[in-house]
């Protein structure tokens, strides 16, 4: 048990700091952690870590309705690639949720506990990093220090912040000072205002204005939920009509990434519903050429659409469509009656603004993140919930 909170705290501790340099770290975590303890629950206890038989089906679906993509597809070879990624990644983040929930099954939080000081570590590592020149992604690239590297560079560890924060901050609420909890949040929240992450700037303000609305206004929970539902739903029509109605702050903001998301959401939105059944297949944005007036969006191809609602209307359609929804109904039900639920749903919210406007659904850093996040929301759950009864 030690080894292996100890294997848990390590790769922590290297992946999120190192995010200054190399993000693609962090689809590590899931793997190293979830296969070791698998591994040693095996051993040890000769039986197999229990695993989320619900979460495992829906996985199981998305898999499969990936795989399935290949059959109308409109690029083969990059939707295999893909869909295989995918099935590792859901394989090694189950096994991780599974590691996660034996820990808390013994109350082990030290994991929280030593996480929180990672997280502070990491911030601190971010503005020393943020503003002394990027020394750290110079050595990394082996680039010369004279040469101007982007500030945008530390863009995902300002992501990494934003996510992680609240479920430490369940832990740290109920177990350090408010002055240890004020400092951690402030720091988090300057590292979203200091980073060139708009994204980040955007999941801590909406993360907190939800906690706080979930902790003092009746039904904020169910209300967030059918919002979210409505949103998925509507996406390709919305993204249509926020380009045609575009608010002139967003479109005249310097520096903005707005403006060019939402002239490319308009095209994805056309395409959508081109073919809303079953969509254009997995990973297939980055080889279409955009047929747009590039007003903003000054390049012919996009990498992935930036927004997971129409991610999942592009690549599957309506089954994507159906799986989000499937997704945000299990997560209400986990959610609702839960005693620390401004936690929970603040956590949901800052990954989902993030996924609505920042990175690509299917990446593997990305999803390795998310499950993070539910791994240590998860190891809160025993004593968190203990107390909060007692009381």
């Amino acid at each position: 048990m030690k080894l292996l909170v100890t294997i848990f705290l390590t790769v922590i501790g290297i992946c999120l700091p190192i995010s200054l340099t190399s993000h693609n770290l962090l689809s590590l975590i899931p793997l190293i952690i979830g296969l070791y303890g698998f591994i040693d629950h095996l051993i040890r206890l000769k039986s197999f870590p229990k695993s989320d038989s619900h979460l495992a089906i829906f996985f199981s679906v998305l898999t499969i309705s990936c795989f399935a993509s290949l059959l109308w597809t409109i690029d083969v070879d990059e939707s295999y690639t893909r869909s295989v990624k995918l099935a590792g990644l859901f394989i090694s983040g189950l096994l991780f949720l599974s590691v996660a929930k034996y820990l808390a099954d013994n109350n082990n939080l030290s994991i929280l506990k030593y996480s929180s000081y990672i997280l502070i570590f990491t911030c601190v590592l971010f503005f020393i990093e943020r503003f002394s020149g990027l020394p750290l992604n110079h050595f990394a690239q082996n680039i010369p220090s004279s040469e101007w590297i982007p500030p945008f560079a530390t863009n995902w560890t300002a992501v990494v912040c934003v996510v992680i924060i609240w479920p430490i901050l369940l832990y740290t609420t109920k177990h350090e000072s408010m002055l240890f909890n004020f400092i951690l949040l402030t720091l988090v929240v300057c590292v979203a205002v200091f980073s060139w992450s708009q994204s980040s700037l955007l999941s801590i303000a909406t993360s907190l204005i939800v906690f706080a609305s979930v902790r003092y206004i009746p039904y904020a929970t169910v209300a967030v939920f059918i919002c979210l539902a409505v949103g998925l739903v509507l996406s390709p029509w919305l993204a249509q009509w926020l380009f045609a109605y575009s608010p002139e702050y967003l479109i005249n903001w310097e520096t903005a990434a707005a403006s060019h998301r939402m002239e490319l959401w308009d095209f994805l939105g056309r395409q959508i519903i081109e073919r809303p059944l079953l969509g254009w297949g997995v990973e297939t944005t980055g080889i279409m050429p955009l047929d747009m007036q590039h007003l903003y969006f000054d390049v012919d191809n996009a990498s992935h659409p930036h927004n997971a609602a129409l991610q999942l209307w592009m690549d599957l359609g309506l089954i994507g469509c159906l799986l989000g929804l499937w997704l945000l109904f299990m997560c209400y039900k986990r959610i609702i009656n839960h005693p620390n639920k401004e936690y929970l749903v603040a956590g949901l919210i800052s990954i989902i603004s993030v996924s609505l406007t920042g990175f690509g659904l299917w990446q593997g850093w990305w999803i390795s993140l998310m499950f993070t996040s539910v791994a240590l929301f998860i190891l809160n759950k025993k004593k968190t919930v203990i107390q909060s009864e007692s009381e």
